[in-house]
């Protein structure tokens, strides 16, 4: 066993007081993801979308077996959906770990698909299409919420065939930049405006303000809690069960005061997909008198729109790690 030294040790107490621990998803290596990915892009350079959709059960298998706490996580989540069905008087799920795993690996061949060109706009039903287009003929920016359900990878790459649509996604550890780095040598046309936060200073918000007055998007995920703040949280219910949502999403649309909307793309079939796009709120507005209430009411919104799609689309939920605060799933090691 390795010895950690003081300073690491000086940083677990320090994680451990801030709720950023081994439970919190940033401290989750995702070395399994993204050599899956590789895999996948060697497969799918050689063998194409079938094949390599084929061997991709195989690769899930290997997940299945090591990634111990993926698992874990993952038996949680559908132990919470059963639950909250059988409450509610829904038909009950019959997904299983490993079909939930193989959903994921079918997300990673989908990105793959999509920015070799093999998914066009076709394949896609677009809901409410037109308040993203009238956004767009006016030159007004907004902000979406997203969640890891579903795959927004597909939005991302097909956004470039829209004419006039700029958009900036922000994520928050250089993961999604490794993996752009990947799709790149499949198609160096990969160039979607990634912008990696560290945190949500006031120039950085200025810098997205300036975006969005040009009518630009900004897309942001709502499902995870800050890498550098995850004290900065927000407590709402989602399938009936505790969760902790971060506060940033919220905070940095009430500062951009645009247009707030939700947005999905969840896999229907092969090469089959549906974007859902819903207006979120017209502004957030976070009274300072009133800012903890306002914040838990738009996070509670934000699940209450999350709930109906996981119950159609469960093998898309992309969240393993502790998710729910009902338990506490340490030792980690995959997402």
């Amino acid at each position: 066993m390795v010895k950690k030294t003081n300073k690491q040790s000086k940083e677990d107490k320090q994680n451990k007081a801030s709720g950023k621990g081994v439970g919190h998803w940033s401290k989750i290596p995702e070395r399994g993801s993204y050599i899956g990915l590789k895999i996948c892009i060697y497969c799918y350079r050689i063998c194409g979308y079938r094949l390599t959709y084929g061997l991709m059960a195989f690769l899930m298998v290997y997940f299945y077996l090591f990634a111990k706490n993926a698992k874990k996580a993952s038996k949680e989540y559908i132990e919470v959906l059963k639950h909250y069905q059988k409450k509610q008087h829904l038909p009950i799920s019959k997904l299983t770990v490993f079909q939930h795993f193989k959903g994921f690996g079918t997300s990673l061949i989908d990105k793959l698909a999509v920015w070799c060109g093999d998914v066009s706009i076709e394949d896609i039903q677009f809901q409410n299409k037109t308040l993203l287009l009238e956004h767009i003929k006016a030159k007004t920016g907004a902000v979406i919420l997203t969640a890891h359900l579903g795959n927004m990878e597909i939005v991302r790459a097909l956004s470039q065939e829209v004419k006039g649509l700029k958009v900036n996604a922000l994520v928050f550890n250089d993961n999604a930049q490794k993996f752009n780095a990947s799709l790149k040598k499949v198609n160096e046309n990969v160039d979607i405006n990634l912008i990696t936060v560290r945190d949500i200073t006031p120039a950085f918000a200025i810098t997205l303000k300036d975006k969005v007055d040009q009518g630009e998007f900004v897309v942001i995920a709502a499902d995870r809690t800050s890498i550098h703040n995850p004290e900065r949280s927000i407590e709402a219910r989602f399938l009936d069960e505790k969760v902790t949502l971060p506060q940033g999403a919220f905070v940095l649309a009430s500062v951009l005061k645009v247009p707030v909307y939700t947005m999905l793309c969840l896999r229907e079939k092969t090469k089959n997909y549906q974007v859902v796009l819903e207006r979120f709120a017209e502004r957030i507005d976070l009274p300072r008198d009133k800012r903890d209430i306002a914040l838990s009411n738009y996070a509670q919104h934000y699940c209450d729109f999350l709930a109906p799609y996981t119950l159609k689309y469960p093998e898309q939920w992309f969240n393993f790690f502790a998710f729910w605060k009902k338990k506490d799933l340490t030792e980690n090691e995959t997402s």
